[in-house]
């Protein structure tokens, strides 16, 4: 499924077609009934992400990009699914935890967080709308860079079911955090000139768990 700039189609029938096969997606997730209107749960910057931080995962994703480059749909991006350190310590922080947890209820400590770098660095890289895998409840998305030559065009999007798609703004250290099972959500291509790096990291949530949903954004 292809959206011209992370958009719905203008002729209603297209329209139509696109809003079907996004509740199709969605509605095979048990968590389809904690999704929000706005199809994402929180939108900001964490207390944890500090300034040290933030230039400690920058460094290592630029030491970690490597020479996979998958063109496969949905994605065309390389990507690193065994990032270095800064970004498993940053997973399994505890500070990282209690906050997730206070938002979304207790995680699955048996199943480890699954943390992965993208890299959309080549004009018309980034990833169509999909839904990940079940094996995670969701994901802490976070921008590690956005650098562009003229205007940034790229940009995270989620798709709630019957509703616009909403394009979520991040600046470097922001995150947002989506039930990436239940929300279908992209990544728009980016420019000539355009780079993104983004880390994504899996969490399961705890089989029962109720979750809270705010809306601490800018």
């Amino acid at each position: 499924m292809e959206l011209r700039d992370g958009q719905l189609p203008r002729d209603p029938s297209a329209a139509a077609i696109v809003n079907m096969a996004i509740t199709e997606l969605s509605s095979v997730s048990e968590l389809r009934a904690r999704v929000s209107p706005r199809g994402f749960v929180w939108r900001g910057r964490p207390p944890h992400m500090t300034n040290t931080r933030l230039a400690e995962l920058q460094v290592e994703a630029r030491g970690g990009r490597g020479s996979s480059y998958v063109t496969t749909r949905p994605l065309i991006a390389h990507w690193d699914p065994q990032p270095g350190g800064a970004a498993q310590e940053l997973a399994h922080d505890p500070g990282q935890i209690a906050w997730l947890e206070g938002l979304v209820g207790a995680t699955d400590p048996t199943v480890e967080p699954a943390p992965v770098y993208h890299y959309y660095d080549r004009s018309g890289a980034g990833i169509a709308p999909h839904i990940d895998e079940p094996r995670f409840s969701l994901i802490t998305h976070y921008l590690v860079a956005h650098e562009a030559s003229g205007p940034k065009r790229s940009a995270f999007f989620v798709y709630p079911v019957g509703r616009e798609p909403q394009r979520v703004e991040l600046a470097p250290g922001e995150a947002v955090i989506v039930y990436s099972g239940a929300v279908v959500h992209a990544r728009t291509a980016v420019a000539p000139g355009e780079s993104v790096t983004t880390l994504s990291i899996g969490y399961r949530l705890d089989s029962g768990t109720e979750g809270v949903d705010v809306d601490a954004s800018r």
